[in-house]
């Protein structure tokens, strides 16, 4: 008999939905990042199916304050089943990944596990296997890596604005490669990285990988909430925490504080002076009694072994279906490209998608294309691999390849566009041609 999973029982599942975009302020038009559209959906609409299609039928969402309430209103308007509670954090105010966290813990006194997913995430994920190697592995912290690189044939517009040049490293055992024992987030090619003995001693089969996209699906231990709010130096969950606590894997504990560690949570006064991370840690009575067993079984080796922080971090390497963070240019026009041959729709333009309320010209052909809402378009028009936002006029006669043109642009008869992308509401004069180039429009403050 097939028994149902609740995950949202055992975690708090967290969407994170209050990015400003600051990668992708150019294709934003003003909209909020978890609302821009991907394949003519809202970004923040694939996360929240993946939670649904895994039984996660309730959340908490952050937002910042002044995009709650048209947030509210587009997500309402798809229909799903998932119960969503919105946290606000102040947009006058530069919030972190962790920096949000504990915004929601000092609101909410969240007393479950963390399930944390970004709103810029869309993939086919299989989260039931994620949630059961957290369990049996025991984690402390568990993340997830797609090792589906972005395909080197994908030409990028404009490509002074690509910024894909950075990489993560990833370091994990060669006898378990789900264990992670290195993490240097977004490090150069030409960077030099530190890697101590003790990594070494411990697996000394380390598999060092440049290959991975963090996913930002991220699943971790309760008592990290409270390790947060004490050390209010880390903010960004990628960049401090995680490469933090896998480097703290390594760090041999005195046993004494070991010991009271696991009592230490009674004590909130004793909790807030502490400046050790081994003072957060609440382990189960069931696992301090099974490490209790262990040692006394084991011979002088592992002995000095278990000695080791009791921090475990894990990693979920996504060999199958797709992931990609819409998190900049490069992320935006992958996930439309996967997405259009997953979903084409126009029967007379095989291999894109046209909105219902857009209206092509005659003689107009499309491959691999997406038009977004409330677009005209002229007669003897060609786009090969472009992405047309909402609201968008182009005249007859145009040829567009591998081109972005955002919302509200207008282009002129004759115009031929190769590897552009067009700002919001900017007029391409007919008769032009451009290949390479970034057509911003410009902005005056008036003041």
């Amino acid at each position: 008999m097939m028994i149902e999973n609740r995950f949202d029982y055992e975690f708090h599942t967290i969407v994170l939905a209050g990015g400003r975009g600051s990668r992708m302020n150019h294709i934003l038009h003003g909209r909020p990042k978890c609302l821009l559209p991907i394949a003519n959906r809202p970004m923040i609409q694939y996360s929240l199916e993946l939670l649904q299609r895994h039984n996660i039928l309730e959340a908490f969402i952050i937002v910042l304050d002044n995009e709650e309430h048209q947030i509210k209103n587009a997500v309402a308007a798809l229909g799903l089943d998932i119960q969503l509670r919105f946290i606000t954090i102040p947009h006058t105010e530069d919030y972190a990944t962790a920096d949000s966290l504990r915004a929601i813990h000092k609101q909410e006194k969240l007393t479950k596990d963390i399930l944390l997913v970004s709103c810029d995430l869309v993939a086919d994920i299989d989260l039931d296997r994620f949630i059961e190697l957290y369990r049996l592995r025991n984690s402390t912290f568990l993340c997830a890596f797609s090792s589906q690189l972005y395909p080197k044939e994908n030409l990028m517009p404009a490509i002074k604005l690509s910024d894909n040049k950075e990489f993560d490293y990833v370091g994990l055992d060669g006898n378990d490669l789900n264990r992670l024992v290195f993490y240097e987030p977004d490090a150069m090619l030409n960077d030099s990285i530190p890697l101590k003995r003790s990594i070494f001693k411990s697996c000394p089969y380390l598999q060092l990988r440049t290959d991975l996209i963090d996913s930002h699906i991220y699943l971790f231990r309760n008592w990290i909430l409270d390790y947060l709010k004490h050390e209010t130096g880390i903010r960004s969950i990628k960049f401090d925490l995680l490469p933090s606590l896998v480097r703290k894997q390594f760090r041999r504990l005195n046993s004494n504080r070991s010991t009271e560690s696991s009592r230490s949570y009674e004590n909130d006064e004793q909790t807030k002076k502490s400046k050790h991370i081994i003072d957060f840690i609440r382990t189960p009575e069931l696992e301090c009694y099974m490490a209790r067993i262990n040692l006394k079984i084991c011979d002088n080796d592992e002995q000095e072994e278990s000695s080791l922080s009791s921090i475990n971090c894990g990693a979920l390497i996504v060999n199958t279906g797709h992931l990609v963070r819409v998190n900049n240019l490069t992320g935006f026009c992958e996930a439309n490209r996967f997405l259009v041959d997953q979903k084409s729709t126009h029967s007379q333009n095989r291999g894109s998608l046209v909105s219902n309320s857009s209206k092509l010209g005659d003689k107009t052909l499309l491959k691999r294309t997406i038009i977004g809402n409330n677009c005209t378009i002229g007669d003897n028009c060609q786009f090969t691999n472009c992405i047309i936002q909402d609201n968008v006029t182009i005249e007859n006669n145009c040829k567009l390849i591998n081109s972005v043109v955002c919302s509200e642009a207008h282009i002129e008869e004759n115009v031929l566009l190769e590897n552009c992308l067009v700002s919001p509401r900017y007029r391409v004069i007919e008769q032009s041609r451009y290949r390479n180039e970034s057509l911003i429009q410009e902005m005056l403050d008036l003041i």
